[in-house]
C-alpha cells in the first residue's frame, strides 16, 4: 500500500474514533459540566502524552520548549470549550451544522496559507460534503419535536456564535498543525505533536474548570468514559490523524474526517437506539461520496505504476 493510501486509511480510522466520542460524550455531559468533563478527559490523557513524547525521542524539554506546541494546545482547548459551552445555548443539530461548516474555511486557508492546489475533485468534495452535513442536520431537525424550524429557532445567538467560532478556531488549528508537521526547518513527528498536545490542551482547560464546581468525586461510569475518550478519542485518534495529515492536504484530511458524522450516526443507532430519517441518510451518503472524492484525489497524487516502473528500470 502506498504512503498516501496508508494516510487515507489512518485518517478514516481516526474519524471512526472521533465519531464514537459523540456517543461517549453524550452521556457524560448530562452529569458533569462540559468544561469539567473535558478537563477530566485531558487530565487522563496527559500522562499518556508524556509517554508518547518520550517515545518520539525528540526530548521532553525540546518538544515542550516549542512555542508552536503551546499555541496548538491553546487553540484546541479554546475550540473544545466553545463547542461544549455552546451546546448549552443551542441545539445539538445546529451545533453540528455550524462547527462542520469549517470545511469551507479549511479549503480557503489551504490555498491562501499553504499554497495547496485545489483539484476539481477536492473542490467538488467540499461542495458535496457541505451539502451532506446540511442534510444530516436537516434530517435530525425533522425528527425533533420542533421540526425543521428548530434548526434556526432553537438555541440563541450566543450558542450559534460559539459554535461558529469553534469551527473557525479548529480550521486554523488544522492548518497550523500541518505546518508544524511539515516545516522543513523544524518539523515535529506525529507522536511528539500528539503527546505534547494532550499536555498543552490540559493547562487552559484546567484554568477554565476553576470557574465551575465539581460537586464531589466523579462516578466510576464518568471516569471510565473519560478514560475511553482520553485514550481512543484523544491520544490514538490524534496520532492517527496527525500521521494522515502529514502526507495529505489539509482540505482532504478535513473531508475524510467528516466521516465521523456517519460513524457517529451508525454507532448511535446500534448503541443508543437512535434512528436516522431518510434525509439524514441521504446526507450521510453525500458525506461518504465527498470522502471518496477526497481519497481519490489524494491517491492519484502518487506516482503511477507505469512511471514508477520507468524510473526504476530506465532504458
Amino acid at each position: 500500500m502506498r504512503e498516501r493510501d496508508s494516510a487515507i486509511a489512518l485518517t478514516l480510522l481516526s474519524s471512526f474514533f472521533w465519531g464514537s466520542s459523540f456517543v461517549a460524550a453524550d452521556y457524560g455531559v448530562r452529569i458533569l459540566h462540559p468544561v469539567l468533563y473535558l478537563a477530566l478527559r485531558f487530565a487522563i490523557a496527559a500522562p499518556m502524552g508524556v509517554a508518547l513524547v518520550w517515545h518520539s525521542r525528540e526530548g521532553m524539554r525540546n518538544v515542550m520548549g516549542d512555542w508552536r506546541i503551546w499555541a496548538l494546545g491553546a487553540l484546541n482547548a479554546v475550540a473544545f470549550a466553545m463547542q461544549y459551552v455552546g451546546l448549552e445555548y443551542t441545539t445539538a443539530t445546529k451545533a453540528a451544522l455550524l462547527v462542520h461548516m469549517n470545511i469551507v474555511i479549511v479549503a480557503i486557508l489551504s490555498v491562501v496559507l499553504m499554497r495547496e492546489r485545489m483539484s476539481w475533485k477536492i473542490g467538488l468534495a467540499v461542495v458535496v460534503g457541505t451539502a451532506g452535513v446540511s442534510l444530516v442536520s436537516i434530517g435530525d431537525a425533522m425528527a425533533s419535536p420542533g421540526g425543521l424550524a428548530s434548526i434556526w429557532q432553537g438555541g440563541s445567538i450566543v450558542g450559534d456564535l460559539l459554535n461558529v467560532g469553534a469551527g473557525c478556531v479548529w480550521a486554523f488549528f488544522i492548518i497550523f498543525t500541518k505546518k508544524v508537521l511539515n516545516d522543513p526547518a523544524r518539523k515535529r513527528s506525529p507522536d511528539a505533536v500528539t503527546g505534547a498536545l494532550a499536555m498543552t490542551t490540559l493547562l487552559p482547560l484546567s484554568l477554565m474548570s476553576l470557574a465551575f464546581p465539581w460537586g464531589g468525586t466523579p462516578s466510576t461510569d464518568i471516569i471510565l468514559l473519560a478514560t475511553y475518550l482520553a485514550f481512543f478519542c484523544t491520544i490514538l485518534a490524534y496520532l492517527l490523524w496527525s500521521c494522515g495529515l502529514k502526507h495529505l492536504s489539509a482540505t482532504a484530511t478535513s473531508l475524510l474526517v467528516l466521516m465521523e458524522l456517519l460513524f457517529a450516526a451508525i454507532l448511535a443507532a446500534i448503541l443508543l437506539g437512535d434512528t436516522l430519517t431518510p434525509v439524514s441518510w441521504a446526507g450521510a451518503g453525500l458525506i461518504a461520496v465527498a470522502a471518496v472524492l477526497a481519497a481519490l484525489s489524494e491517491s492519484n497524487k502518487g506516482i503511477s505504476p507505469i512511471k514508477d516502473a520507468v524510473n526504476r528500470n530506465p532504458p
